[in-house]
């Protein structure tokens, strides 16, 4: 199992990755007026400052204009997330915290206790029900079985923990806010999240759980989401939170 300190490399909002072709992290804009955040892009030219890269959503196929945040802070709705090239580059870039520019469905890219009734309501919220709960750990377990990992226990205490991430998360726009600020809070050691995708795209909570895992899944060996799945844990919990404007938020916690 490694480190939090090293996991904590792999759990931002990893489903983005450098957009255009042939970056090598030197820098990548022209001071192109007309590239503001979250602007459409095909290349890192059209994007703003030196530092600000074309950022394309893995899961949407859409590409838009990141901001570097390397040594600043992201505007409201926005999150500063570590973004991927193939070529192994990693820059810190600011992405929209719902994953998409126009609205769209999010990246990936973090309830009740075991046995617990339907989530209670905060902020005009509500939490994920038992069922949902449940579906969470057994999607994760049939992503481990297909690679012979052993199932993953589901834990009261890693929900509980799960539920208070989601909630904040969910309602600060800030992926895995919560998992940072506590340091998985002396019960989890790894955290993947679906941010604040729209429940009126998927129709019901436990479709935003399979997308959104899938979406994690398909990174692949070495993506921080995937090794999450199939690290060398022993348990899992799941917190879900539909704001009052129907964005749903999954946490998953590890440990």
């Amino acid at each position: 199992m490694r480190d939090r300190s090293s996991q904590l490399l792999g759990i931002g909002v990893v489903a983005f990755v450098l957009g255009a072709a042939g970056c090598d992290g030197s820098g990548g804009g022209s001071m192109a007026m007309s590239g503001g955040l979250c602007s459409s892009c095909t290349t890192h030219d059209e994007c703003g400052g030196a530092q600000d890269y074309c950022v394309r959503n893995r899961r949407t196929g859409t590409s838009f204009c990141g901001r570097d945040c390397s040594g600043s802070s992201c505007p409201t709705g926005y999150s500063c997330a570590p973004i991927s090239s193939s070529g192994g580059t990693t820059v810190e870039q600011c992405v929209p915290s719902s994953g998409s520019c126009g609205g769209g469905s999010g990246g990936t890219d973090g309830g009740t206790s075991s046995g617990g009734a339907d989530g209670g309501t905060s902020s005009g919220g509500m939490g994920g029900t038992n069922s949902d709960l449940m579906h969470c750990v057994d999607v994760i377990n049939s992503y481990r079985a297909m690679v012979g990992k052993p199932p993953l226990a589901r834990s009261s205490s890693l929900e509980d923990y799960a539920a208070v991430g989601a909630m904040q998360d969910g309602i600060s726009g800030n992926p895995h806010g919560h998992f940072i600020a506590t340091s998985g809070g002396g019960v989890a050691s790894a955290e993947n999240e679906v941010p604040r995708w729209p429940l009126a795209n998927f129709g019901d909570v436990a479709t935003v759980i399979e997308r959104g895992t899938a979406a994690m899944w398909s990174e692949g060996p070495g993506g921080g989401h995937y090794e999450n799945i199939v690290g060398s844990y022993t348990a899992v919990g799941c917190g879900v939170y539909v704001s009052s404007d129907g964005l749903v938020t999954v946490t998953q916690d590890f440990h």
